[in-house]
């Protein structure tokens, strides 16, 4: 009796939250700054809410406890540079390996964020990604979509096409989630 009664309450409390996250949700294009000022535990929901969504930058197929280590990593790496957006590093994630860390691309990248030498480790190949992507993002000048370019390979047709998913990936989950 008692552990349906424990039920019941992980259900409903689990319930509650899912509504605020869901009420809390704006159809607008929210600055920047709106992100950093959230709590850790609450970007860790939304990053998680996002992963697991039907989303253009979710897969429902991932698991809870793999969206909630894979967001964690994302908000480690978000504190380290204040300056990247996390929803940005998951809509990049999800076109680049749809958030399986076993991915290995014809070209031998592999991981999340399929860069060159994959750890195991969802935080250290996130950092790994994120160190590359501020990196195109500086040779960029800080243009978001020119720095995807060279992150998906440089500046020819198919990683400038591959950009351009992103971006629209990118657009509608900022205007759905941040």
């Amino acid at each position: 009796m008692t552990r349906f009664i424990y039920n019941s309450i992980l259900i409903l409390v689990s319930t509650v939250l899912f509504v605020i996250v869901l009420a809390s949700e704006t159809n607008t294009l929210a600055s920047d700054r709106y992100v950093y000022t959230l709590s850790s535990s609450r970007l860790i929901d939304k990053y998680v809410y996002l992963i697991r969504s039907s989303s253009p930058c979710g897969n429902p197929k991932v698991s809870y406890t793999e969206a909630y280590a894979i967001a964690e990593a994302v908000n480690a790496a978000v504190e380290e540079n204040p300056d990247l957006n996390g929803f940005v590093i998951l809509c990049l994630m999800k076109t680049e390996s749809d958030y399986d860390r076993k991915a290995i691309s014809h070209k031998g990248y592999s991981g999340l964020m399929q860069t060159p030498g994959m750890s195991g480790y969802i935080d250290l190949d996130v950092r790994w990604g994120v160190r590359i992507l501020k990196e195109k993002l500086e040779l960029a000048n800080y243009d978001l979509k020119k720095a995807i370019a060279l992150y998906k390979g440089g500046n020819n047709r198919l990683a400038r096409k591959q950009a351009e998913e992103f971006m629209r990936r990118w657009r509608k989950v900022s205007r759905e989630m941040i």
